[in-house]
């Protein structure tokens, strides 16, 4: 389980010194650990077709390059289920009358 509250800060390490990596350098490091993840989850809730690869790639790397933890990285992709859902709901109801 990941912890939301944690930054993630990325250093390399070469011969003793560190170097900074560029917020698209640190993203493109962290994506291929949480892709296969991330991507089973929009698969199950139904959102797969509304984020490519690249989008989200450079959300991250906005939210590296800004500092934001990974609850501002992982938001938008719960706020779209939360609405869908509800939508869902609403539309079903109306529809089946039990609202």
């Amino acid at each position: 389980m990941y912890c939301l509250n944690r930054h993630i800060d990325i250093d390399i390490v070469f011969t003793g010194s560190s170097t900074e990596l560029s917020p698209m350098d640190a993203a493109q490091a962290i994506f291929s650990s949480i892709a296969r993840p991330l991507q089973k989850y929009l698969r199950t809730t139904r959102q797969q077709p509304r984020y490519t690869g690249e989008g989200i790639l450079s959300h991250l790397a906005t939210c590296i390059g800004h500092g934001a933890g990974p609850k501002a990285f992982i938001e938008p992709y719960l706020t779209q289920v939360f609405f869908c859902l509800l939508g869902e709901l609403l539309y079903y109801g109306v529809l089946f009358g039990h609202l």
